[in-house]
């Protein structure tokens, strides 16, 4: 698995147990999604804006000419 490290190995017989731990802990993933969520949606927010405005400017340059 990605971003877990191998905390102990334990033979019985032909069976092998890996356990792993995780790398982050459970709130700071909920944190980290929740960041990430807003950092997207202010980006998202941005390029609407933009093609918003480039829109905007083409239909003016259209009845102003």
């Amino acid at each position: 698995m990605i971003g877990a490290t191998l905390q102990e190995s334990v033979e019985d017989g032909d069976d092998v147990l890996l356990e792993e731990t995780p790398v982050i802990g459970f709130w700071s993933g909920i944190v980290w999604l929740v960041g990430m969520t807003a950092v997207i949606a202010l980006l998202s927010e941005y390029v609407v804006g933009t093609i918003e405005v480039t829109k905007l400017s083409s239909i003016l340059k259209e009845h102003c000419s």
